[in-house]
């Protein structure tokens, strides 16, 4: 997409083609690719090749929010909240909350 361009014709919709496709699968990688074009063309703007970044804040604003990546859902399936947080307080380690804890 953006590999055969000369760094002073790349646009911001050149950027999201590339970003688009993996911004909300692969967020852990569609962050360091951004970060990277952006890196290239603040270098570039240094050495007078362009007055803009197309991989700047206004692409960030363009593309759907990322979800978070990795996080962890905790489901309360009926439980009291109290009982819930009684076992986050004592060091609960089942990821399902809602499932009993084994004995020691």
């Amino acid at each position: 997409m953006i590999g055969a361009k000369r760094v002073d014709e790349i646009t911001t919709a050149d950027v999201m083609a590339c970003l688009a496709p993996i911004w909300t699968t692969k967020a852990e990688t569609a962050k360091p690719v951004r970060q990277r074009i952006s890196t290239i063309m603040k270098w570039a703007i240094a050495e007078g090749r362009r007055t803009d970044n197309p991989a700047g804040d206004s692409v960030v604003a363009a593309l759907p929010k990322q979800n978070g990546g990795n996080t962890t859902v905790v489901s309360f399936r009926g439980l009291n909240l109290l009982q819930v947080l009684r076992r986050v307080a004592h060091g609960c380690t089942n990821t399902d909350i809602s499932q009993p804890e084994e004995s020691s």
